[in-house]
């Protein structure tokens, strides 16, 4: 499901793109320039695809931090990856 409305079900190619699959893509986060995690529709992932995204994330990006805070965009799932 999509939400119209929402920035991140748009996926609009603003910014970079690092990686894509058909759950999730990791772009530039627009507003703080880190990776940034996003599940591709606008409804929680099972914890399958969370764990694939994590696992992913730990693999690509070993020195950053995981930041599972929704603070623009709570109703869409995301993570940003930090220093």
């Amino acid at each position: 499901m999509k939400d119209k409305n929402c920035r991140l079900c748009k996926l609009e190619r603003i910014t970079p793109w690092f990686y894509e699959t058909e759950n999730w893509v990791v772009i530039e986060c627009d507003t703080c320039k880190v990776p940034m995690y996003v599940h591709r529709f606008h409804e929680e992932p099972s914890k399958q695809i969370v764990d694939e995204m994590v696992k992913d994330a730990g693999q690509r990006f070993p020195n950053k931090m995981i930041d599972m805070r929704r603070k623009k965009i709570p109703e869409h799932m995301h993570f940003h990856m930090r220093n």
